[in-house]
């Protein structure tokens, strides 16, 4: 198993203002990334102790597998802090949808967010991950 800096990996600089939420994206890509089931990939790197959920996952491109691929977005290490868990590739087979609602765990960050691939690799596709989160 190898941890994977995805391509549009980047940490979040500076704090936002007492009781001020931010959103931000991060790209998976399957070009530039790869998607094996045996790697993680490293997505961003929130501040310790920012209060962060994910929003909604934007398919840019179909994302597709040879088997019944699954994604899940959580803290580094497999705390068990997991914003979107084992959710079906079909969820993210076309361009432009926007599934909203699937995350709802807030997590108290204190390492990398990273994506996962479960039951079988992936073969094509790309995701933009939207996250909120506030600086306690």
């Amino acid at each position: 198993m190898a941890q994977v800096v995805a391509d549009g990996y980047s940490s979040v600089s500076g704090s936002p203002f007492s009781n001020e939420s931010i959103l931000i994206r991060r790209t998976y890509d399957f070009a530039l990334d790869g998607g094996a089931t045996a790697d993680t990939y490293k997505l961003v790197d929130f501040p310790d102790g920012a209060a962060v959920r994910l929003v909604g996952v934007v398919c840019k491109t179909g994302v597709t597998s040879g088997g019944a691929a699954t994604i899940s977005v959580g803290l580094a290490g497999g705390t068990g802090a997991e914003m979107l868990s084992a959710e079906a590739i079909s969820s993210f087979a076309a361009a432009n949808d926007f599934a909203a609602g699937i995350a709802g765990a807030v997590a108290v960050v204190a390492d990398d967010i990273e994506l996962s691939i479960g039951t079988a690799a992936l073969t094509a596709g790309k995701l933009e991950l939207i996250f909120e989160y506030i600086a306690l």
